[in-house]
């Protein structure tokens, strides 16, 4: 590899106290992989959102989550990028990975290294905006009982509760039921 960014060479990007740093690690892991170590610095509990584009000649069908580092919080998108949502505790880190095989591809670790995007996502639940969005589903002019189940507080139809009773179990692990 000529001029670019070698084995373990560092990334760093941060946003609001969040601080993510990026490698790839050729030799770490079964097959190569980008590692991410992100970490809390601020005071409340965060959601982060980190999305890394996956070069466009690079197979999507050869990017790979590990169960073992978080893989259950990663999410593969056929526009050439994955992203990791997950909620850290203040002061927290933690390092998850995406394997990539290379053999037979024509891509280097560089083009894995360039800079993540990472945004934090709001878990503060603001109940004007939920208004406002309830609105904008059931319209200025529809009844208090239709903008109650919408916002969710409330499950039924006054007078349909008794309906539900009778109606037949549903099984949820079978989609044909």
């Amino acid at each position: 590899m000529s001029g670019g960014p070698e084995s373990g060479e560092l990334v760093t990007t941060a946003t609001g106290g969040v601080t993510v740093e990026k490698t790839f690690e050729a030799e770490e892991f079964p097959v190569p992989a980008v590692k991410f170590v992100l970490s809390a610095e601020g005071e409340e509990t965060v959601t982060v959102r980190l999305t890394d584009r996956i070069p466009e000649s690079f197979p999507m069908k050869r990017v790979g989550f590990h169960p073992e580092f978080e893989g259950e919080n990663w999410t593969a998108f056929k526009d050439q990028r994955v992203e990791y949502v997950r909620e850290l505790d203040p002061g927290e880190s933690v390092t998850t990975v995406y394997g990539v095989r290379l053999d037979g591809v024509d891509a280097d670790e560089g083009s894995f290294l360039g800079d993540p995007h990472l945004d934090l996502v709001s878990n503060d639940r603001d109940p004007e905006d939920e208004n406002e969005a309830v609105e904008a589903i059931v319209g200025e002019d529809n009844n208090q009982v239709v903008r109650d189940i919408v916002s969710g507080e409330r499950d039924a139809v006054p007078g349909m509760e008794d309906d539900a009773a009778d109606a037949p179990d549903l099984d949820l692990d079978d989609p044909l039921a």
